[in-house]
């Protein structure tokens, strides 16, 4: 089964809730591959956790932006919450 953007938006908040039960700071910022960023600019009806404003996504309110990944091929499915 493929991914779709749903999958990848509760993956995101799985790790996102992971981070802040351990301890962590909240996450400032979720970078994605060009996938991924694709993918939800291909939602139509956005859940309640997905928001576009003024050309920026946000997951949980986290702003999301392009990025890459200099370990790994850009052309996959990736995301990394800093």
């Amino acid at each position: 089964r493929r991914m779709n953007a749903e999958d990848i938006i509760q993956e995101v908040l799985i790790r996102i809730a992971d981070i802040i039960i351990h301890g962590g700071n909240t996450p400032q910022k979720i970078v994605v591959s060009e996938k991924v960023y694709d993918c939800l600019k291909g939602i139509t009806l956005m859940p309640r956790s997905l928001r576009y404003e003024d050309s920026q996504f946000f997951i949980a309110d986290i702003p999301v932006e392009k990025g890459h990944l200099d370990s790994e091929k850009n052309n996959g499915i990736w995301f990394k919450i800093e």
